[in-house]
């Protein structure tokens, strides 16, 4: 009886079906959205921490790792490899000789990836001799830079170096570097260049069989606690934490608009089966004159209810997918424009 009750009013169900596959779509593709997205930008900033089971930064990250401390970490049992990380100030000029900025803020240079790379080449390759440059890629493309054309970065003196262009770097979304020249250079030329006085972090690979846990404790000790010092996992998860918290406003508010559609919905949906049921008093006064029970109209009108409500939530999960990809890839072409 419900089944042939829902054939027989389908056109006017249809708004009912319709306002439930809206609030689940936009509601549920709000959700797929944030989930996917939170989870990329894990995904992207991982390569700040892959490969890496130790991670020695100061407390305050403006402070420099004394270079001592890399012969330290070195000599602790159960370590692989070490690398010491460079991240100083380097003023990059524009083709047209203008010094490149942001916000006042001129940009920085890295040292050459060791056995645990912070970053990708996106094309080209790394610096392999004096006098060579890799540069982030938002800077290349913002102002026109190419592969074998010169660039020019300037010393602590202000004096411009000409230099050649052999790579372009891919740091993903990490917020660390957001909006400013990010450049890589052999250590001859850092050092020349920048004359660093520390490390910015040490990484350290743990040797098979070590647990980086364990690890992480021989390393605090051989430091006497003067630095932080996290497994790879808790680095991982701070340097996503950093970018992915600038999601979190734009998924709030989608999530409210998502509530408010779920809840237009439900007036919807209750105006909707209110003026059904009036309308077809009748057709159940007829029913119980034939012989049905108060208890079987109920039910009747319940199942329904519950039929179509399955229905158009099952279609709405189907659209929410398409509603959470839409916006991602709404988002990358805002990004890109």
């Amino acid at each position: 009886m419900a089944l042939a009750g829902l054939r027989g009013h389908a056109l006017r169900l249809l708004l009912t079906g319709l306002a439930v596959f809206v609030g689940v779509s936009f509601l549920a593709g709000t959700l797929v959205y944030g989930d996917t997205a939170t989870a990329a930008f894990y995904a992207d900033l991982a390569r700040s921490a892959r490969n890496v089971d130790v991670d020695v930064r100061a407390f305050d990250e403006s402070m420099k790792i004394e270079p001592s401390a890399l012969d330290r970490v070195r000599a602790v049992p159960g370590v692989s490899a070490v690398d010491g990380r460079y991240h100083e100030k380097l003023p990059l000029l524009a083709p047209d000789g203008r010094l490149i900025t942001d916000a006042g803020r001129v940009g920085i240079v890295l040292s050459l990836p060791g056995a645990m790379p912070a970053y990708d080449v996106a094309s080209g390759r790394l610096p392999v001799a004096r006098g060579e440059i890799a540069v982030d890629k938002s800077t290349v493309d913002v102002y026109g830079f190419a592969i074998g054309a010169p660039v020019r970065a300037l010393d602590r003196s202000g004096k411009p170096h000409p230099m050649t262009l052999v790579g372009v770097l891919d740091f993903g979304v990490n917020r660390l570097y957001f909006g400013l020249s990010v450049a890589a250079l052999a250590t001859p030329d850092l050092t020349a260049l920048t004359a660093p006085t520390g490390y910015a972090e040490i990484t350290v690979a743990a040797a098979p069989g070590t647990d980086p846990a364990v690890l992480q404790a021989r390393v605090r000790a051989a430091l006497d606690g003067q630095y932080r010092v996290r497994t790879g996992d808790q680095l991982g998860w701070v340097l996503a934490r950093r970018a992915a918290k600038y999601v979190d406003g734009f998924l709030a508010v989608l999530l409210a608009f998502g509530l408010v559609a779920l809840t237009v919905a439900g007036f919807v949906i209750y105006n909707t089966f209110t003026i059904l049921a009036a309308q077809r008093s009748r057709e159940l006064a007829l029913l119980r004159c034939l012989g049905a029970r108060r208890r079987q109209l109920v039910g009747a009108v319940l199942l329904e209810a519950g039929t179509l409500g399955a229905a158009g939530s099952a279609a709405g999960l189907v659209g929410s997918v398409l509603v959470g990809y839409g916006l991602i890839g709404a988002r990358d072409i805002v990004g890109a424009t």
